[in-house]
């Protein structure tokens, strides 16, 4: 939480120290629109990241559990 409340702080940081060569409102925009780009990079990033391991399946697993229903069949058809 109190990483969360200094992020806050740094972009208050960032709209006043832009607040002194442009209009407030300004500011305020361009920091909100910078936030929201970095944002979308964010997530742009993390969603190629995932679609490289995609998809999420523990093969291992998968390939132990077939090979426990094979031996349960072979052992109920004796």
């Amino acid at each position: 939480m109190l990483g969360l409340a200094g992020v806050g702080v740094f972009v208050a940081c960032a709209v006043l120290t832009l607040a002194l060569v442009l209009p407030a409102w300004l500011a305020s925009l361009l920091v909100g629109v910078g936030l929201f780009v970095a944002a979308g990079m964010a997530v742009l990033t993390g969603r190629f990241a995932l679609r490289r391991v995609w998809p999420l399946v523990p093969r291992w697993a998968m390939d132990s559990v077939r090979a426990d229903i094979e031996t349960i069949r072979k052992g109920v058809h004796r």
